[in-house]
C-alpha cells in the first residue's frame, strides 16, 4: 500500500510541474525544501510538487490564497495544486500537520497511504492530523473550527465523517471501531521555549569605574554610582566527559593608560598636593657625664681595700 502511495505522489508531482503554481511561502528555521522554490529574505516561496520536511521545530506554510498549513516537528509532506492554485492536494507519509484556513467553494484533500480526507468548503477548517508508522490515524477540531471532515478509506468504501468539537481516533487503517476522544491531543505538540540565561552585568576595574566618574562630572551630569552586584547565579550541573578549561591570566594596570581629563575637572589620583615645607634641622648639645655618687658602703668598702688589699704596699 505504501508502494502505490509513493508512486501516486511521484505522478502528481511530475504533473504538477508543468503548472508552476505558487502555493505558499515556508517559514522556518530548520526546514528542507524540495522541488521548485523561489528564495526570499524572509522565507522560501515553494511551487506546485514541493516536499517540506520540517527538522527539529515545526514549519510554517503561509498559503498564497490565505491561511496556512503547520507541518510538525519531523514530518514531511508533499503539496500539489490546480492550475488555479485554489485546490490543494496534500501527501502525509508519518508525523502531524495542522490545518488553519478557510474555503470558499473549493476543496482540498489530505492523503495517507490508507485514507483519504475531504475538506469541502465553504467553512473554516481548523484541524489536528497525525498519522502514525503502524496505520493508526488521529484527527482532532481545533479552536476555531466550523466544518467537518469526511475520512474515507483507500482501498474500501467506508466512510467517517469527523465533526466540529470531536476528536477521532482510527486503528490499522479502517474507519470501523473508530475511537471518539482517544485522551491525546492530535496535531504539532507545544514546544516549550528554553527558559531565560540570567546574565551578570559587565565587570569594571575601579580605573574604569574612575574614569566613567570623571567622564560624567567633566559633561556637567551626576557622578555615575556603583552598580548594584547581581544575585550569584547557579552554574549547571557538571555533565560526564564535559570539559572544563580555566585560564589564568595576569591583570597589568599602567597609570599612563589612563587619559587625561578634562580642564577645570580634578581627580583624586591627579590632583597637585603642595609641596611641604623644610626646617633646618638644629644639633642637639651633649649632655654633661655626670658621675654617679658612691653609697656608703661602696665607700666603706673601697677604704678597706685600700688598706688591706695590697700588702707589698702595707710591708
Amino acid at each position: 500500500m505504501r508502494i502505490l502511495f509513493a508512486a501516486l505522489v511521484l505522478a502528481l508531482a511530475q504533473r504538477s510541474s508543468f503548472a508552476q503554481v505558487p502555493i505558499g511561502q515556508v517559514q522556518s528555521t530548520d526546514a528542507s525544501v524540495r522541488g521548485s522554490v523561489v528564495l526570499a529574505n524572509n522565507g522560501a516561496t515553494i511551487m506546485s510538487g514541493a516536499q517540506i520536511t520540517a527538522g527539529e521545530k515545526n514549519s510554517t506554510l503561509k498559503l498564497t490564497r490565505g491561511g496556512e498549513v503547520n507541518v510538525c516537528s519531523g514530518s514531511s509532506i508533499t503539496i500539489t495544486s490546480g492550475n488555479n492554485g485554489r485546490e490543494n492536494l496534500i501527501a502525509l507519509n508519518s508525523g502531524a500537520i495542522e490545518t488553519h484556513y478557510t474555503l470558499a467553494s473549493n476543496a482540498d484533500t489530505i492523503l495517507t497511504p490508507d485514507f483519504r480526507l475531504l475538506l469541502a468548503g465553504p467553512g473554516a477548517f481548523h484541524f489536528g492530523i497525525t498519522m502514525t508508522q503502524r496505520g493508526d490515524m488521529c484527527v482532532q477540531s481545533l479552536a476555531g473550527n466550523a466544518s467537518s471532515i469526511i475520512v474515507n478509506e483507500q482501498l474500501g468504501e467506508s466512510t467517517h465523517q469527523v465533526r466540529p468539537g470531536e476528536q477521532v481516533l482510527f486503528h490499522n487503517g479502517h474507519v470501523e471501531n473508530a475511537s471518539t476522544n482517544p485522551g491525546e491531543n492530535c496535531g504539532c505538540p507545544k514546544q516549550i521555549s528554553p527558559p531565560p540565561v540570567a546574565t551578570a552585568p559587565a565587570f569594571k576595574f575601579p580605573e574604569q569605574q574612575s574614569r566613567v566618574a570623571a567622564q560624567a562630572v567633566a559633561s556637567g551630569g551626576p557622578a555615575a554610582s556603583a552598580p548594584a552586584s547581581a544575585p550569584p547565579v547557579d552554574a549547571p550541573p557538571p555533565q560526564p566527559g564535559q570539559v572544563h578549561m580555566q585560564v589564568d591570566a595576569p591583570m597589568v594596570f599602567r597609570a599612563d593608560d589612563v587619559p587625561a581629563p578634562a580642564p577645570g575637572v580634578r581627580t583624586l589620583a591627579r590632583n597637585q598636593m603642595p609641596p611641604l615645607p623644610q626646617t633646618a634641622l638644629q644639633p642637639v648639645p651633649a649632655k654633661p657625664e655626670v658621675k654617679s655618687k658612691k653609697k656608703w658602703y661602696q665607700r666603706f668598702g673601697s677604704a678597706l681595700a685600700s688598706v688591706f688589699g695590697n700588702p707589698s704596699k702595707n710591708q
